[in-house]
């Protein structure tokens, strides 16, 4: 009789090692997914925060960049000021030509003329604007001589 219930107890027993196993190959499987799965997750997490610090330097690269480009802009703002103050002194120095057209004589004409050229000389005009001025001038001359304009 203890046999028989040695057996059967035997029995179950490798009935539960039995459903241990199988139990415990489901566990495994499925925790190796959740491995994976993890594994998966942190990947992305990584990468993503390789990606934010990537994009981080190149923010900071572009931002440098523009201060770099911009840092020039005052200076290139009063350069044009400038510039514009110039290209007004010249214009009025092409205007003040004009009166050339006023000179009862050429040699006023002449004289006018080479006074004007001198204030371009003076103020600081560049070279081409003063012989710019000084043809302008003696055109006017030329024109005003042509059509016996002077006295």
């Amino acid at each position: 009789m203890n046999d028989g219930k040695f057996n059967i107890k035997l029995n179950k027993d490798l009935t539960g090692v039995s459903d241990f196993n199988l139990v415990n190959r489901q566990v495994n499987s499925q925790m190796k997914r959740l491995e994976e799965d993890m594994n998966r997750i942190n990947e992305d997490k990584a990468r993503k925060e390789q990606e934010a610090i990537q994009r981080d330097k190149e923010r900071t690269k572009y931002a440098r960049q523009t201060a770099e480009n911009t840092r020039h802009i005052p200076e290139m703002i009063n350069l044009i000021r400038e510039g514009n103050e110039i290209n007004r002194e010249a214009l009025e120095l092409y205007k003040e030509m004009l009166n050339v057209i006023k000179a009862a004589t050429e040699e006023e004409a002449k004289g006018m003329v080479n006074d004007i050229a001198e204030k371009a000389k003076n103020a600081n005009e560049n070279v081409s604007t003063v012989v710019s001025l000084y043809n302008y001038g003696r055109a006017l001359i030329k024109t005003m001589s042509d059509m016996n304009m002077f006295g």
